[in-house]
């Protein structure tokens, strides 16, 4: 009798989760004294490896099957969880410039279009077209959908992005106001 199948977990949730590993390993990090902090790094690192090649292994089994196992190797590919740790352990099928191609695609609808420039020693440039809602929200939600389909991008550039212009200060001559004002 096969396994028992785990029902998908929502991506809202999924996200939750990985907000919270965040929290409890920062928290522990200023909890621990720095040698034991060093230990939990290195404890982390090695659960992040072995699961990797858990994966890895998982991938050449796909592969192994040949042709049959073509969709099923689409269909892990096309797994938001799935996806994210294959490409944090970078096993994923296709590479960074193809998925984030993807991604800015499946967003243009939301923001406008953004086209991937260049994608080299782990800067991604993006150029934004002139439709676009500029502004630092549109800046950060870009590094974000970078980060979860490129996790091995250190840093998104944007080309069309128009920095906000300082509030101009306007001098006010009091005396003369209320003169002119009587």
């Amino acid at each position: 009798m096969p396994p028992p199948v785990r029902a998908a977990v929502p991506a809202d949730e999924l996200r939750r989760r990985g907000e919270r590993i965040e929290r409890l390993l920062d928290e522990a990090r200023t909890l621990a004294p720095p040698p034991v902090w060093e230990r939990v790094e290195q404890l982390v690192q090695a659960l992040v490896e072995l699961y990797g090649d858990g994966l890895g292994r998982l991938l050449a089994l796909v592969a192994e099957a040949g042709a049959p196992g073509e969709p099923l190797a689409t269909r892990l590919a096309g797994d938001e969880l799935v996806a994210g740790l294959l490409a944090l352990h970078g096993l994923h099928p296709h590479d960074a410039a193809t998925r984030i191609r993807r991604a800015l695609d499946e967003a243009a609808p939301r923001v406008g279009p953004i086209e991937l420039v260049s994608l080299e020693e782990g800067v991604a440039r993006l150029r934004l077209g002139p439709r676009n809602p500029h502004g630092p929200g549109l800046s950060r939600a870009l590094e974000r959908l970078v980060e979860e389909v490129a996790p091995e991008v250190a840093r998104v550039e944007l080309e069309g992005m128009t920095p906000s212009q300082p509030p101009q200060l306007i001098q006010i001559d009091l005396v003369r106001s209320r003169a002119a004002a009587r």
